[in-house]
């Protein structure tokens, strides 16, 4: 696969990934408020997401290594779309709480699975180029593809809302996890399609002989993030912003709502939620001019040299 058009399939399928991830980040909160939880009961789901990511992300980033990352990526979707069924079907915070779970187990598999992917297949085509250009092209249309998630999941309730607010058991914000769930379904096909990978034959294996090298895996990323300088405080940058950020996220809905005194107009939480992801796209628009500007990579000459 030649440069141009690795780079073209990656930054479509990670578009589209988190067009649908940002289907359900401008009502996340009110979907629960309207399943009949409170505040509390919202944290207690939003700290369960996060720990399953926890918990999950280096078992299930060692399975990539060793099972494949479109396979393992394939596997996230399924759990992702289980998930969706799980929370539109969901009758109670237990049910609720079991769908966040999914979605958090989700996260976790997909994560890094076909951006290592992309980066593998980069260094074949191309070892010596300036990867974190590419990698910045892709991030420009990547948070494009959540403000229009957003933006559309804003919408969303607004013209199908009434018709899923008529079905016994679902409600106005279940209209955005049926599209989540027809998006996904969209997504594993077209993953299956586009995205090409061969594997190595020491990598070809099952899922059983997968997990059995996980220990190795693990260990000897926990090694690498906690000896590795860089590593390490990126590490600590992304724990702190994290901490900072997420009860923002979670819970800016509730308090437009209390402000709006109405969620009928759900467009403008679409609208609100598109503007940080737009900021995010200006951000990778600016990084690489800036990164140059700074001296922090020698372009075209081999990977970073400094941070």
């Amino acid at each position: 696969m030649e440069k141009r058009k690795l780079l073209f399939v990656f930054t479509f399928n990670q578009t589209i990934h988190w067009f649908i991830v940002g289907l359900m980040i401008p009502v996340m909160a009110l979907f629960q408020m309207e399943k009949g939880l409170n505040l509390f009961q919202i944290g207690i789901n939003m700290a369960l997401y996060s720990a399953a990511v926890i918990l999950f992300e280096l078992p299930t980033g060692g399975l990539s290594d060793t099972l494949g990352r479109k396979k393992v990526y394939l596997i996230s979707l399924a759990v992702k779309l289980t998930a969706g069924v799980v929370l539109v079907l969901a009758k109670n915070f237990f049910t609720l709480a079991g769908g966040i779970f999914l979605l958090g187990l989700g996260r976790a598999l997909s994560t890094g699975s076909l951006d290592a992917w992309f980066v593998d297949e980069f260094n074949k085509i191309e070892p010596r180029r300036n990867l974190q250009a590419a990698l910045a092209t892709v991030g420009i249309f990547i948070p494009l593809g959540l403000a229009l998630g957003t933006l559309s999941g804003g919408f969303i309730p607004m013209v199908l809302g009434e018709i899923t607010s008529q079905i016994p058991g679902f409600g106005k914000y279940s209209s955005n996890l049926l599209v989540f769930n027809f998006f996904i379904i969209i997504q594993f096909f077209l993953t299956s399609l586009l995205i090409v990978e061969h594997l190595h034959p020491s990598r070809n294996v099952t899922i059983w002989s997968g997990f059995k090298k996980l220990p190795e895996v693990i260990s000897s990323s926990i090694q690498y993030g906690i000896k590795n300088n860089v590593v390490f405080m990126l590490l600590l940058t992304t724990l702190a912003l994290g901490v900072g950020l997420s009860g923002l996220e979670n819970f800016w809905q509730p308090q437009v709502k209390n402000i709006l005194s109405s969620d009928s107009q759900t467009w403008i939480f679409g609208l609100l939620a598109t503007g940080y992801f737009l900021a995010f796209s200006l951000g990778n628009v600016l990084i690489t001019p800036l990164c140059k500007l700074c001296k922090n990579y020698v372009s075209g000459d081999g990977p970073l040299t400094r941070f």
